[in-house]
């Protein structure tokens, strides 16, 4: 919907008590109460019936919104909560996020094992004893059950993202306008190995929908079809596994070109190069560095420090291009929605763990 600042309504209202006359003087000839040969009360009337089309065509097309407005999504209304584990060790990189990309969500929640910041109100105190990654997967599972059950009817969208992933949330919304969160939707940077469905890279940040995320819970981790190793640390596996099993796809989330939106390193890497071996071996697609690596409307990413953090929210938020503005207009079918279909063959872990029978 397009709405009409002050300086469009004064001339509008013009426009409209000018018509309302046209009307008056119209019923007073039909009236007879002015004398006016009937000739020249026909032609009078003609005119100004005339005059009343031209007027009424002029108000339609006016309201109308114009061509650069008619593709421009409105993501106002999507609400996405994000929630971010971390640790007292890092609390760092918790302030950066604080103070950096998080204030765009519509919500957020941090979990962080036996310590309060001060810097923020909404955090989470994780009862599990210890830290590390081996207890990453333990910490999520709990997380996303809280999540769910004190936030899961306030949101459509739960964004599980690292303590060093940076996200670009007008971006993230523009993508997910193509979903419907009434459908178990399964979003983020696919991956191919250690489970047949493949699964999200954790550090790029993953997205579940309000249907995902209850079918995850309910069915999932409190209904016991999905049991969580607590000294594993691959969470973001576990959880992909886990949706897989339940009947959960993953969608797409390459714009039209073929580009990436989700990414699982650092700006850097992903702009010069090289990509690492190991991570060539488990994508879903085919990653490149350069011009081609990453999407026009790039979402995140990866092992992104507190100084990178802030340095990336400067130039997008604090730095204009003179003279340059953005055609919305190029962006119509830029994404295409759709699921992905499981990987034609996927990689078991190599030397870290064989993934537990149940997962196959």
């Amino acid at each position: 919907m397009t709405y009409m600042t002050s300086p469009e309504i004064e001339p509008l209202v013009e426009r409209t008590a000018a018509a309302s006359a046209c009307g008056q003087l119209s019923g007073a000839i039909m009236s007879r109460k002015l004398k006016i040969p009937f000739r020249t009360t026909v032609s009078v009337l003609l005119l100004l019936l005339s005059l009343n089309v031209v007027v009424m065509m002029y108000l339609l097309i006016s309201c109308r919104p114009t061509k650069k407005e008619e593709h421009k999504i409105n993501t106002e209304k999507i609400r996405v909560l994000c929630w971010i584990p971390s640790m007292k060790e890092r609390l760092d990189r918790v302030r950066a996020v604080n103070e950096t990309w998080l204030a765009r969500c519509d919500g957020h929640v941090f979990f962080i094992n036996n310590v309060k910041p001060n810097f923020s109100d909404d955090v989470v105190v994780s009862p599990i004893m210890g830290e590390g990654r081996k207890m990453l997967s333990r910490k999520v599972k709990d997380a996303m059950e809280y999540v769910y059950d004190y936030h899961g009817s306030d949101y459509d969208w739960f964004l599980k993202a690292d303590d060093d992933s940076y996200i670009v949330m007008e971006n993230l919304k523009f993508l997910l306008s193509h979903y419907d969160p009434s459908q178990a939707v399964y979003l983020g940077h696919p991956l191919k190995w250690l489970s047949p469905g493949g699964y999200m890279q954790g550090g790029a940040g993953y997205v579940l929908s309000r249907t995902a995320l209850q079918t995850f819970v309910v069915n999932g981790t409190k209904g016991k079809a999905c049991q969580f190793e607590l000294f594993f640390d691959g969470e973001d596996h576990y959880v992909g596994a886990c949706l897989h099993k339940l009947g959960v796809p993953k969608h797409n989330t390459l714009d039209r070109h073929g580009r990436e939106t989700f990414h699982s390193l650092n700006p850097v890497t992903h702009i010069s190069g090289p990509i690492p071996s190991t991570q060539l071996v488990q994508d879903h697609f085919t990653m490149v560095a350069g011009d081609e690596c990453c999407s026009e409307l790039t979402i995140s990413f990866h092992w992104v420090d507190a100084g990178l953090m802030r340095t990336i929210e400067h130039l997008l938020y604090k730095t204009s291009v003179y003279g340059r503005q953005v055609n919305v207009e190029k962006f119509k079918d830029f994404i295409q929605p759709g699921t992905l279909a499981p990987p034609y063959t996927y990689i078991p872990a190599l030397e870290i763990v064989v993934p537990p029978k149940r997962w196959k």
